[in-house]
């Protein structure tokens, strides 16, 4: 088996350099272009030295003849060769093609992936049963009469402490011990 040949990659001059330009290969046609020239910074040309061998020409990598496929009874008389469905082939036949394939021992290079579709009834039954999460419990504290409100503030965050239990909050008896600076006491 002859394994076939790898080529640069062609683009058109100025490919990454400009935003506006995409990845694609025309011809160069201007008198003043480079890679028309054949500037070696310019990229590489297609060439007649890329073209494969005749024995690989139009072959799959897997190494066997590719046949594109419309409909399943196209299926009926191909032995040894790898199966292509087209694309304008609807999903339902396309799933019909690539049964008869399989059973015949093809392979199908491009499988169609369905993704069944939900019933409106389903979707609605789906939101009835979904549970509403649960309120956080808030403790606001009052003003009291003199108050201030950031003295309020406080009294809030030392009611939600307790009630969620959170170490290092404005909750004094929480706190970890504060060492002196003089050392031990």
């Amino acid at each position: 088996m002859i394994k076939k040949k790898s080529k640069p990659k062609f683009n058109v001059p100025n490919l990454g350099f400009m935003t506006g330009i995409k990845s694609r290969w025309r011809k160069p046609r201007g008198t003043g272009n480079k890679k028309r020239r054949k500037c070696r910074w310019a990229g590489k040309s297609p060439r007649i030295g890329y073209k494969n061998a005749p024995a690989v020409r139009g072959l799959h990598p897997l190494g066997m003849p590719e046949i594109l496929v419309y409909n399943p009874n196209q299926l009926k008389a191909v032995a040894g060769r790898v199966v292509r469905i087209a694309a304008q082939v609807a999903v339902r036949k396309a799933l019909e093609i690539e049964k008869v394939a399989r059973a015949a021992g093809l392979m199908v290079v491009n499988p169609r992936k369905v993704v069944p579709k939900e019933k409106k009834e389903d979707k609605k039954e789906a939101k009835k049963g979904e549970a509403k999460p649960e309120a956080k419990p808030e403790a606001k504290a009052e003003l009291k009469p003199g108050e201030k409100k950031t003295e309020a503030k406080k009294a809030e965050q030392k009611a939600l402490a307790a009630a969620q239990k959170i170490p290092g909050s404005m909750n004094p008896e929480l706190q970890p011990a504060q060492h002196t600076k003089g050392g031990s006491i």
